[in-house]
């Protein structure tokens, strides 16, 4: 059907790693996303402050893993 054929077209909501940075009691967390504004989001997920999620369109989908980064210069 044409509806299902244009939502073929429209993009898909990006997936991002955040940091929880607080819990509140209404089953939201406040997430921060490097280099982006603080954002409250929906979770169904027992979390801390300090752990990382994966956030698309305003909901945490699950806890990714905690990676350090590391930086390498060429030249």
């Amino acid at each position: 059907n044409a509806f299902t054929q244009l939502k073929r077209l429209l993009p898909e909501p990006a997936l991002v790693i955040a940091t929880v940075s607080s819990i509140h009691s209404d089953g939201t967390v406040t997430v921060a996303q490097p280099g982006g504004q603080p954002q409250r989001v929906r979770t169904s997920l027992s979390l801390g402050a300090g752990d990382q999620v994966f956030v698309r369109n305003g909901v945490v989908e699950g806890e990714a893993p905690a990676l350090s980064s590391s930086s390498i210069s060429l030249g």
